[in-house]
């Protein structure tokens, strides 16, 4: 058997992966969560797009993936994410849509105050506590 990625059919047909071409030629897809259009933009190599909270674009780094188990546990600080031309049809649209329910949290979110005499909920809880602690 030839290496890489195969599956077998219910024939017992061995034929080679070939990865999704749905969203080949698409930059940005509208996806209904719970009533709202949110719209995901797509990297034709890395994948669906994820926004910061407030709704501002990520950085390069802010992708949609699907972790992968590490080979073996020597592995595990190695990059364990499947890459986006390996996903099939249905992990690809899977994808999509988890980055779209993220995108809509996110834009619903509150950005962190730039202001450091204004703190942030999540920064003021913090300072409570350690007040309460002292």
């Amino acid at each position: 058997m030839a290496p890489g990625a195969h599956m077998t059919m219910g024939t017992g047909e061995i034929r080679a992966f070939s990865r999704c071409t749905l969203y080949d030629d698409v930059s940005s897809v509208m996806v209904d969560i719970d009533g709202d259009k949110i719209e995901v933009k797509i990297n034709r190599e890395t994948g669906p797009r994820v926004l910061n909270i407030g709704g501002r674009p990520g950085g390069p780094n802010d992708i949609a993936q699907i972790p992968v188990a590490p080979p073996s546990e020597f592995d595990k600080g190695c990059h364990n994410h499947k890459k986006w031309i390996d996903c099939t049809s249905t992990e690809s649209k899977m994808l999509v849509l988890y980055a779209a329910k993220i995108n809509k949290q996110r834009m619903g979110a509150r950005p962190p105050a730039s202001d450091p005499d204004k703190p942030s909920c999540v920064r003021g809880s913090l300072l409570r506590a350690r007040a309460a602690r002292t």
